[in-house]
């Protein structure tokens, strides 16, 4: 089945190699990786070049003259893909089970059979939690994060994204759609799994099929939910900074998803979207009223209170 891996690299010399061997261990190898790389000051580009060449690879990279940042890097990666009928995402320090595109590929052709090929069509499945050395920290990102099986509504999916870059793969319907991902879109998964869920579908895979690698340069990573994790959340957020930091990305990203679909959209997720971006109102009024209009949409009572404590808290993200 045709497919391609798009890339986005960043100083990631030590872990390269290793994503690109996991690769070439695919039951179903990928026709294109589309790379690019935003202005590395190792050597990741020349050893994923000699690597991808030692594995019989088809490594293509995009100029880089400019530093993009991870979202648009995978933007203009996922632009470079239009000509493969699936896409998948990889980030450059973390592993792929043998299996994982086979699985994969299985599912999104199971959906397009059932929804049609134009239906746009986001894949997420679990990932296995490993430290710096590849060993396991959690069989489960899911569970580790204290998420419930992560297929939730729009709004859910306004407020926290599920869908793991590295664990995610797409039809080309999707990519149309979603592109170019919006400059105030908090991360690339985030923005296609928003697409994905207001004009497609997205689809949960529950097999962990990712070794989601933790070290201290990950972009995001993986945070235990726990006790003290709560603690920490709690005390940042009651800080003005912390509170903007939470409500601010959210707001933006409702805002601007809004501005691109909002005439094409229903009434209910048009009322999803504006409650969020209230978050971002300097009135304080407004900023629970979203928060209200919202309580059912966050992962527990834990993580309402915080967000409704964010929103006390924040001075906004914008006017109203």
């Amino acid at each position: 089945m045709n497919y391609a891996v798009v890339l986005a690299t960043y100083n990631g010399a030590r872990h390269v190699q290793a994503l690109l061997e996991s690769i070439a261990r695919q039951s179903i190898r990928p026709q294109k990786i589309i790379a690019r790389d935003d202005g590395s000051t190792d050597a990741t580009r020349e050893l994923a070049t000699a690597a991808a060449q030692a594995l019989g690879l088809p490594l293509e990279w995009l100029p880089g003259e400019r530093q993009l940042g991870a979202c648009a890097s995978f933007s203009e990666t996922l632009r470079h893909a239009l000509d493969h009928p699936y896409i998948f995402l990889a980030d450059q320090d973390d592993l792929w089970v043998p299996e994982k595109a086979r699985v994969m590929l299985e599912a999104l052709r199971d959906a397009e059979a059932r929804f049609g090929e134009e239906c746009p069509m986001l894949i997420h499945s679990d990932l296995v939690v490993v430290d710096e050395n590849a060993a396991m920290m959690a069989p489960s990102f899911f569970r580790y994060q204290g998420f419930s099986f992560p297929q939730h509504s729009f709004a859910s999916l306004l407020l926290q994204n599920t869908a793991t870059g590295c664990a995610c793969a797409l039809n080309r319907s999707l990519a149309r759609l979603a592109l170019p991902i919006d400059p105030a879109a908090v991360m690339h998964d985030w923005w296609l799994a928003l697409v994905a869920q207001a004009f497609g579908r997205k689809i949960v895979l529950p097999a962990a099929l990712v070794l989601y690698r933790q070290h201290g340069g990950n972009t995001i990573g993986a945070k235990r939910w726990g006790l003290s994790h709560i603690v920490r959340r709690a005390v940042a957020v009651l800080t003005v900074r912390g509170a903007r930091d939470v409500v601010g990305p959210l707001a933006r990203q409702s805002l601007a998803f809004s501005h691109r679909y909002g005439a094409s959209l229903s009434v209910s997720l048009r009322q999803q979207l504006d409650a969020v971006s209230l978050l971002g109102s300097r009135r304080l009024s407004r900023r629970l009223l979203g928060v209200w209009r919202l309580r059912d949409a966050k992962q527990g009572l834990v993580r309402t209170a915080g967000l409704a404590v964010a929103a006390w808290r924040s001075d906004g993200a914008f006017p109203p």
